[in-house]
């Protein structure tokens, strides 16, 4: 691995970090399955944040009869500015 892949990965790393707890701080609690399922893996050149709860998409997305709740959507909007730092370097 490159020394520019290798400060990508760890930049990604990070930033998949600040999302995951900031998801995991928003993310609506009944049982608290879903919060605890939140996790990221980081890839090459990706990184990936979710959760493999099978009703995880409708908190994300909502329904029709419910609205969304979009805590990794909204994690990840709460964090871009910080995100955005990181990859420039400050």
């Amino acid at each position: 691995m490159s020394e520019a892949d290798r400060l990508v990965k760890q930049k990604l790393e990070l930033s998949a970090l600040l999302v995951e707890r900031t998801s995991k701080e928003i993310c609506p609690v009944d049982t608290g399955t879903a919060k605890r399922s939140i996790t990221h893996k980081v890839e090459r050149r990706k990184a990936v944040i979710g959760s493999n709860v099978e009703y995880f998409p409708y908190i994300e997305m909502g329904t029709k009869k419910m609205s969304a709740f979009a805590p990794l959507r909204r994690a990840l909007e709460i964090n871009w500015d910080k995100i955005k730092m990181i990859f420039k370097g400050t």
